[in-house]
This record gives structure tokens, C-alpha cells and sequence, in this order.
């Protein structure tokens, strides 16, 4: 069994914060509701699945000022449910991401002892249902309509659902746009590209989780993000996008 070291790579995405370079560690865990069902009769006692679970615990370097993690945490996330994706050890294009709505449940904006670097803690607990996906496009900035790199992720019936998330970390530009789709094709080269899925246009930073959507049912097994971006004054969008068909709860 192939065994990996949670490393540098790993991600954090909240709303519109990428919190990568700021969280030291991270535990998401996934469960489902014990519902206990004995009866008269039974010998032992006997259980049955309920509802999933899940949450999220973080810790890492706090700091304080305009647009820093105090102010993100306290202005964006607690405010109401935000956009959660996180992964370890994601180190390119087509690694494993978890995403989930959530509710931050608490947050401790400062800790540690005297001397320490100064540190804060933040947890949440899902809102919605969630889904286990795949990075197509990482956090970049790109200033010109493009493609991502198609994946080889395999077909989708039609009794699977496909879900994505976007997350726009920053824009700029005079009246900047942005418009976002998933596509899939039966060819890495992408000859007959179709569209699967499409994202509201975009013109300021946040994020959105769209599907579900039924699967294509064909032979297409190749997937990719497709961009726009219009406007005048160079437009910039630092954006990346999460795909999946894996959904829960």
C-alpha cells in the first residue's frame, strides 16, 4: 500500500482565501451516522448507516492587518456557509481534492506561549453534501481566454452525478469577466470538445459549486477546464477549479 507525507503541496481553499502558505495542519474527516437498530431478538447490538459526516480542523501562522487571515476569517468565513476545498500533497494538476459547503464552528484567532509564533486555529462542519474530485486547473493568475490540460479521468454513466467548484482568489482589470466551463472529449486532443458543465460568469472574487449533473453516458474520458476572459486593461483572474463525480452525503 503506497504511503505519503502530508508536504508543501497541500492545499487549502476557502471562498476566495487560498490559505495555503499560512496553515501548518490540517485533519478532514469523513464519516457516516452509527443509527442503532436493535431489537428484541438480536444477540448482539446491531447498527445501521445514517447520515454522512464531515468536518475540517486547522491550524497555522496567524496575521493581522488588511487582507490578512484575521481579517479573512473574521469578515468572509464567519459570516455565512463558504466553499471549502482541501487536499494533501497536491502537487499538480489531476491530484485528489475534497470539497465540501461548510459552517465554521470555531474559530481561535490567537495561541501559543511567549516566544512562540503567533498562531490560530479554525474548524467547520459541513452545510451541505460534498464530493471527492480531482484539480483540473490550479491556482493561477491568467490573463488571456485558454485551456486547461486534459485528464484522463474515465467515463461517466449516466447514473453518476458530476459536481465542480471554482474558486476566484483575485481580479483585476476594468470591467473584468470571466467564464468558466467544464468540457470532455473521447481524445486528449480534444478534436470535439463538449461542454458538460458551466460556471456563472465571474467579476469578483468568491466561489461556486455547481451540479449535480448527469454523466454523459458516452465514451468520453478525457476532461478539462475551458476559460474566457474579457475586459479592458489587461484582465487578470487567479482561479482554480475542482472536478469530480464522487458525491456524498
Amino acid at each position: 500500500m503506497a504511503t505519503f507525507t502530508v508536504g508543501p503541496n497541500s492545499r487549502l481553499y476557502w471562498e476566495q482565501f487560498a490559505f495555503t502558505g499560512n496553515i501548518k495542519e490540517a485533519a478532514l474527516q469523513i464519516g457516516t451516522e452509527a443509527l442503532d437498530k436493535t431489537a428484541w431478538g438480536d444477540s448482539t447490538r446491531v447498527f445501521r448507516a445514517g447520515l454522512d459526516t464531515i468536518s475540517l480542523s486547522a491550524s497555522g501562522h496567524q496575521s493581522f492587518g488588511t487582507g490578512e487571515i484575521d481579517e479573512s476569517l473574521n469578515g468572509e468565513l464567519l459570516a455565512d456557509n463558504g466553499i471549502i476545498s482541501v487536499g494533501s500533497n497536491v502537487s499538480a494538476e489531476g491530484d485528489i481534492m475534497y470539497v465540501f459547503t461548510g459552517v465554521a464552528s470555531s474559530y481561535v484567532p490567537l495561541q501559543g506561549s511567549v516566544g512562540d509564533q503567533a498562531s490560530f486555529a479554525i474548524a467547520a462542519e459541513a452545510a451541505d453534501k460534498w464530493f471527492r474530485g480531482k484539480l483540473l486547473a490550479d491556482n493561477a493568475a491568467r490573463t488571456s481566454s485558454s485551456n486547461s490540460t486534459g485528464i484522463q479521468l474515465g467515463t461517466i454513466s449516466a447514473s453518476q452525478k458530476m459536481h465542480a467548484a471554482l474558486h476566484v482568489f483575485a481580479v483585476s482589470g476594468t470591467s473584468p469577466t470571466l467564464d468558466v466551463t467544464i468540457e470532455s472529449d473521447d481524445n486528449s486532443g480534444f478534436s470535439s470538445a463538449t461542454t458538460r458543465m458551466t460556471f456563472t460568469q465571474a467579476t469578483a472574487v468568491g466561489a461556486e459549486v455547481i451540479g449535480p449533473t448527469a454523466g454523459p453516458a458516452g465514451s468520453d474520458d478525457y476532461w478539462r477546464v475551458a476559460w474566457t476572459i474579457g475586459g479592458t486593461g489587461t484582465p487578470t483572474f487567479n482561479f482554480a477549479v475542482i472536478f469530480g463525480h464522487e458525491r456524498h452525503g
